[in-house]
């Protein structure tokens, strides 16, 4: 039941995220200009954190998916395991905390 509910919450958050980006930047055509200039330059990234779950069929088709973006738009995925590493489960418990 643990596992059901973190894997979920992860999907949730990351769903957030990207709705997030989406009002931002796309629904606002100046910020989506800009948007657009910093991910092409080569200097610029994006620090993604994604906490998943090693097996987790969601977790994978969204570690597929954001491979993708990594090659495409220089975004560092920076991954935690939080079913068998006990560290990123309580790092997930806080990060999430905030955003309740």
């Amino acid at each position: 039941m643990r596992t059901i509910k973190i894997c979920g919450i992860t999907v949730l958050v990351l769903f957030m995220a990207a709705g997030i980006f989406f009002v931002q930047n796309f629904l606002n055509p100046d910020l989506t200009a800009s948007a657009i200039e910093n991910l092409e330059n080569e200097n610029a990234s994006i620090d993604l954190v994604m906490f998943y779950g090693q097996g987790c069929p969601h977790c994978g088709g969204m570690e597929s998916f954001l491979s993708e973006l990594e090659k495409k738009y220089h975004i560092n995925v920076i991954k935690y395991e939080i079913y068998f590493n006990q560290y990123n489960i309580k790092l997930f418990e806080e990060i999430s905390a905030c955003c309740r």
